[in-house]
């Protein structure tokens, strides 16, 4: 059953799970402004990935749909390996894990009418071992994780460009989820000894690290309420995966 876990006012980490919801630690005006509307025409879409055929090699395409389920529509053909879409702010492009020779995030672009998408562009962004894409608020970047000896968090423009580390975040970060005001970052620490998947948020440079409780819950793809008070979560525990908040 889904539970509810509270925001630690310290970035001191609770050793138990506490039984009420708290709101999140206020913080500096924000950094990033927040975008637009995501669908401001009302047509809101649902974007997924699902596999074309059987086996490996069928998996998986990108797909749109209406969210009434009209429309569905296709949008990178029979094979090509997408996963993990994540819409941009103004509701126009989808930021994508592809696996190539490597993996990597690419960037499709698409227009929509009549709550009929058609495809633009499919832009390569990023090559290297990498998954997770997000975006920021105002939809300028792509955030993401990559691995090279250890998983760590980048950014790269969505125009295209060099990508970089965010700074002060520790290795093994994973995982990251922009608050709606883009001043701060959820994301999951893995630990190793023990192996623990552990819910962080930080301010946007990185700075004031807090570990929120989710007691024996191991966590993982975080997302923030619309209103920046609340993080949903898929929290695992004894092989089982709920939903947690």
């Amino acid at each position: 059953m889904p539970t509810h876990t509270s925001i630690p006012p310290t970035s001191q980490p609770s050793p138990t799970l506490p039984a009420a919801t708290a709101t999140l630690p206020p913080t500096a005006p924000a950094l990033v402004p927040p975008g637009p509307d995501p669908d401001p025409t009302g047509l809101y879409q649902i974007a997924f990935a699902a596999s074309t055929g059987s086996g490996y090699d069928g998996c998986c395409a990108i797909y749109v749909i209406n969210a009434d389920g009209t429309g569905l529509t296709n949008l990178t053909g029979a094979s090509g390996k997408f996963s993990t879409p994540a819409w941009s702010p103004d509701g126009q492009s989808l930021a994508v894990r592809r696996e190539i020779s490597d993996s990597g995030i690419s960037l499709i672009r698409f227009h929509a009418t009549n709550g009929l998408v058609s495809l633009d562009s499919i832009e390569s962004l990023v090559t290297g071992f990498s998954d997770a894409p997000v975006w920021t608020p105002d939809g300028q970047f792509i955030t993401f994780q990559m691995a090279t000896d250890s998983w760590h968090i980048y950014s790269v423009p969505a125009k295209g460009g060099g990508y970089t580390m965010l700074s002060n975040l520790p290795a093994e970060a994973t995982s990251p989820a922009w608050s709606p005001d883009g001043t701060r970052l959820a994301y999951i620490l893995q630990t190793s000894d023990p192996y623990r998947k552990l819910l962080f948020i930080a301010n946007a440079n990185g700075t004031g690290q807090t570990l929120l409780p989710t007691g024996r819950l191991d966590a993982d793809h975080p997302d923030w309420s619309p209103d920046g008070k609340q993080i949903a979560f898929a929290g695992r525990q004894s092989g089982e995966k709920n939903l947690y908040i």
